[in-house]
């Protein structure tokens, strides 16, 4: 009985099996709508994957979000593209000359008249020495008032002035004391400007920096080299300018680019950097592989879609895989899936041409008699149940 039992139920199962053997030879497709109530339904459009494409689909943006916080229903996470969104400051064809204030020092020298025809090397050396003592200089630190007094100058009015107009200044001073207009003027120190550089636990930075503002213009490019910070291409490095009420964000990037501008500080200006840690990115790996799994992709490694199908137990390690149905889905509304058939070797060389961006879904078909051995294992798993259930009886 149990035996007849036995027999009958693996003949309705194998027949079962068999005389649907359309259904079990019938590999998964993309286009599959069957069942799909209360589920998305996508449109898929499919394309040939060719060289062309591959360089179309590489000038698309390696699109990442950031880890931050607050952000709306998506709390942790904002896209790449809105932290990273420029609103740098003005820039000017020169920058503005330095306008000496309270802080700075002055130095002036004023130079005497010395003996310029000699009779002999030792009269020359003689009055050489002469000369080096007739040379007098002072040094004038501008007060809170914006004045400095030198002796035999009198007092400057010097605040405001840029280095050109305060000579002009000495000089028209000079004049109505009576004396000779001979002399030199220089700034000997920056203290009256400063720009603040500062930035975020996350930034291989030291300290916070005070750096002064010189009659050399200090850039923000200048800036950041004198701060030692270590561009990173596996970060989001920002710069917020805090310039009076306003604020100016750029990205390191943006302001190294070969082909960008020049921002020139200005006095009181407040620099923070920041960096921001980028999520994972990771593309589904499914179909004719030993486990589905995601595998791990990022901006600078620029990963193609040749790396996943050579990894361990990928498509192309697995004897199963139906090397003629390769694709690569990226995208909704519609999702574009780029069809490859490898069964040239040669074609993996688009492979290998074809980047991969997030979410990108790596999709092979398996060998329709590998699908109908597993239908069969399954029937004779099932068999093996009956027969054990039976002996109970």
């Amino acid at each position: 009985m149990n035996k007849y039992f036995r027999a009958t139920a693996l003949t309705l199962a194998l027949w079962g099996g068999l005389s649907s053997c359309a259904t079990i030879l019938e590999t998964q497709k993309l286009d599959n709508q069957e069942r799909t109530a209360g589920q998305e339904v996508f449109d898929i459009t499919y394309a040939p994957l060719t060289f062309e494409a591959a360089r179309t689909a590489a000038r698309i943006a390696f699109s990442r979000e950031l880890k931050v916080s607050g952000i709306g229903a998506k709390a942790g996470l904002v896209s790449e593209e809105t932290a990273a969104g420029l609103s740098p400051p003005p820039t000017t064809a020169s920058p503005r000359p330095y306008r000496l204030g309270s802080g700075d020092e002055v130095t002036f020298a004023q130079l005497n008249e010395a003996p310029t025809q000699f009779l002999d090397l030792a009269e020359q050396a003689a009055a050489s020495e002469a000369q080096s003592n007739v040379v007098a200089s002072q040094t004038g630190r501008i007060g809170s008032d914006g004045s400095a007094l030198f002796i035999g100058v009198g007092r400057i009015e010097i605040a405001g002035n840029t280095l050109s107009e305060l000579r002009g200044l000495f000089t028209n001073a000079l004049i109505r004391t009576g004396g000779t207009p001979n002399f030199q003027l220089e700034i000997s120190s920056y203290n009256s400007q400063f720009v603040m550089l500062s930035a975020d636990r996350n930034t291989a930075l030291e300290a916070s920096l005070r750096v002064p503002i010189s009659e050399t213009p200090l850039s923000l490019r200048e800036l950041l080299v004198i701060s030692g910070l270590s561009r990173s291409n596996s970060e989001l490095q920002l710069v917020r300018l805090i310039r009076g009420a306003k604020e100016y964000r750029l990205t390191v990037d943006h302001i190294f680019a070969a082909a960008g501008p020049n921002y020139f500080l200005a006095d009181k200006d407040h620099v923070i950097v920041e960096t921001l840690g980028y999520k994972p990115s990771s593309v589904f790996l499914v179909g004719a592989v030993a486990t589905p799994r995601l595998v791990s992709i990022s901006a600078e490694g620029r990963e193609t879609l040749a790396d996943v199908l050579f990894t361990s137990g990928g498509p192309l390690a697995t004897a199963t895989t139906r090397k003629s149905e390769i694709y690569l889905l990226r995208g909704r509304a519609p999702t574009v899936a780029w069809h490859l058939d490898a069964q040239n070797p040669a074609r993996l060389l688009v492979a290998a041409e074809m980047e991969l961006r997030p979410d990108d879904i790596i999709f092979v078909t398996e060998k329709p008699l590998i699908s109908l051995a597993k239908t069969l294992g399954a029937l004779l798993q099932v068999d093996n149940l009956l027969v054990s259930a039976s002996s109970r009886l």
